[in-house]
């Protein structure tokens, strides 16, 4: 190669080396928006899902999402990644004492689809995670009644509310929460602070267990404040009652983490909505 040609090819190369790095495309052509669910109890999240008309260039390409209601939270864009045509995003919605509707709005750079999302008055759990916490590893979710498997009853002459939830879409997972008064005392409405692990409780202390998507924690300190709690008739099993509605709010430490799980929870049974 002649000492020219060598220094051209050389100077190519160093252009392309130099060059900053591919931006996401803005705006992309939209094809097809979705969520897992049109109507959910309000606390619960949906999941949607944006599908562009061919796939991402190379540095991705990102679609503006708005919402109508202040009781739904959207990320501002969603991106998908540069080769792909596809990406999922979560929806969370906050609890409410009567039916709403939220739209929610993706905009491409050839079209705008909205899907309609309808808020009932059900049964939720849901939680809110800082960074540094390790359930919620920093993000947050909500299952409720119309994705989920709940199982919730009152045990040890009403002192313990369990609920157990198994989450059936879009992805499989088991929760669970345990919120006690203090050993011998009924679970009433109130605020109950000083909270450790409820199967490790003793004395005066409260008790509360909350895990989700695979994590629990050793060790726990919180408080929470029951704020509806009517009771029903015997349950299938021996010393507990079912629930007609039960509504708390709880802060849970786990281990020696700096930062604290704050969740909420609503049962309504007999019958189950």
């Amino acid at each position: 190669m002649h000492r020219s040609s060598w220094v051209a090819a050389a100077a190519v190369v160093a252009a392309a080396c130099s060059s900053s790095p591919t931006t996401p495309s803005a705006n992309a052509p939209l094809g097809q928006f979705s969520t897992n669910v049109i109507t959910l109890a309000g606390g619960a999240s949906a999941q949607g899902t944006i599908i562009l008309d061919s796939p991402a260039p190379a540095g991705g390409a990102d679609v503006n999402v708005q919402t109508s209601s202040s009781r739904a939270h959207v990320p501002s864009s969603v991106h998908v990644t540069g080769g792909d045509s596809k990406a999922t995003f979560w929806i969370r919605t906050d609890p409410v004492d009567a039916p709403a509707d939220a739209t929610i709005t993706a905009k491409g750079s050839n079209v705008t689809k909205t899907v309609v999302l309808h808020l009932t008055v059900g049964s939720f759990i849901t939680f809110s995670s800082p960074s540094g916490e390790p359930i919620g590893k920093g993000e947050g979710d909500g299952v409720g009644i119309d994705t989920a498997d709940f199982n919730a009853a009152v045990y040890f002459q009403q002192n313990t509310l369990r609920v157990q939830v198994t989450r059936r879409t879009p992805v499989f997972e088991f929760w669970m929460l345990d919120i006690s008064a203090p050993q011998g005392k009924p679970l009433l409405v109130g605020h109950y602070d000083g909270a450790v692990r409820s199967s490790s409780r003793t004395g005066s202390q409260p008790g509360i267990d909350f895990s989700a998507k695979g994590s629990g924690c050793s060790f726990l300190t919180g408080s929470f404040d029951v704020l509806e709690a009517d009771y029903g008739g015997p349950g299938t099993v021996f010393d507990s009652l079912t629930i007609n509605r039960f509504r708390a709010k709880f802060t849970q430490r786990c281990d020696s983490a700096s930062q604290a799980l704050t969740g909420e929870v609503r049962i309504l049974m007999n019958p189950w909505r």
